[in-house]
């Protein structure tokens, strides 16, 4: 049997988060291996706050992107929609990337579709509006040890239909080194907003001892808030604000940064916060609050350390610990730091997502 066909159902994205990438790598790796992805989106389309251009290449649909009428109409119409394509289609898994993409799947099952709603949250259920919509799925992917506990715990689901997938990465051979002599180097990488608590990052910042900077990738509403702090702080000068690089980050910070000393994560909550996995499969040490939910699974001894998360002492003191260090770039150091993370590899994830939805085909086939 197998699976040959999968979709992904959800409301647009942003374009702009680990989400998307991803998504991105799911849906290559998929093809790669032979099996079609096909990514449905419901909602509204809005130029100025949906950037598509990271599914160039994907198999995508929006189902009315321009549609204006308001829900309940509109969502009866998607509805619609959508069971027709299924039915067309005939999918081997449905899958729900959110709260909006399991109702409408679980609306469709109500009518007489034959379907197993695969639930793919990409976040912590601590910040998810109405959860108890999550329990109309009939099979968890998590992507994290904390969310697989949170789904246990908050929606009371059996276990036995909860599978921890975690989120791939490219693994590559490009390594960012150290800074040889000198300056250490810290480097943010996300969106300036309240989520990722760039603010308890720069509060640690100041009183550091030695000579440091901070480059900033990434963009959001509270960098003014960030600059004044700075400039109260006295650091204003040691940062560099590289803004927002849509198209390859990683690549911007090997061309332009070049080196860094450690990438710093401080975030209030994360689903499977991906800018780790890519720094450390890059060689980069990482810093990163121990927020819900990923880092746990992420960070170990070989590539990193844990902060408690809104700790601002804590975090300085594994800052000022880096530049106390102020440890020169070593291959072996790197190569070690890269490796910690293999088991996040493209190929044992897909295998570990295509072993679980057999599982749960063969399953539904036998009911």
């Amino acid at each position: 049997m197998g699976i040959k066909k999968i979709f992904l159902v959800s409301t647009l994205l942003r374009g702009r988060g680990g989400m998307e990438s991803v998504l991105s790598i799911f849906s290559e790796e998929m093809k790669r291996r032979g099996i079609s992805v096909r990514i449905i989106f419901l909602g509204v389309f809005k130029k100025r706050k949906h950037d598509l251009n990271w599914l160039h290449g994907l198999d995508y649909t929006i189902l009315f992107p321009n549609y204006p009428f308001k829900d309940p109409i509109r969502t009866f119409i998607e509805n619609k929609r959508l069971m027709k394509i299924i039915l067309e289609e005939e999918p081997d898994a449905c899958i729900a990337l959110n709260n909006a993409a399991i109702q409408a799947l679980w609306s469709l099952k109500q009518s007489g579709l034959p379907i197993v709603i695969h639930s793919w949250v990409h976040f912590s259920l601590n910040i998810l509006h109405n959860i108890k919509i999550l329990k109309k799925a009939d099979h968890y992917l998590a992507i994290s040890s904390g969310i697989a506990r949170e789904i246990e715990s908050k929606l009371n689901v059996d276990p036995n239909h909860i599978d921890i997938v975690f989120n791939p990465v490219i693994l590559t051979k490009n390594r960012i080194p150290k800074p040889k002599h000198g300056t250490v180097r810290f480097l943010f990488m996300g969106r300036l907003t309240e989520q990722k608590d760039p603010q308890l990052l720069f509060y640690a910042l100041e009183n550091l001892k030695g000579e440091w900077r901070l480059d900033i990738v990434g963009d959001g509403h509270l960098k003014e808030q960030l600059m004044k702090i700075a400039e109260e702080g006295g650091f204003l000068e040691r940062i560099t604000w590289h803004g927002w690089q849509p198209v390859d980050p990683w690549s911007y910070v090997q061309e332009n940064i070049k080196n860094v000393s450690a990438l710093v994560l401080s975030s209030r909550n994360e689903g499977f916060p991906m800018v780790l996995v890519e720094a450390i499969s890059r060689g980069v040490f990482c810093i990163s609050t121990n927020c819900p939910t990923g880092p746990e699974d992420i960070i170990c001894e070989e590539n990193g350390v844990l902060t408690p998360v809104g700790n601002v002492e804590a975090m300085r003191d594994k800052l000022q610990s880096q530049i106390d260090k102020n440890e020169h770039s070593c291959t072996e150091r790197s190569e070690i730091i890269a490796h910690s993370i293999d088991k996040f590899s493209v190929d044992q994830y897909a295998s570990r997502i295509l072993k679980i939805l057999e599982k749960a085909k063969q399953r539904d086939n036998d009911d």
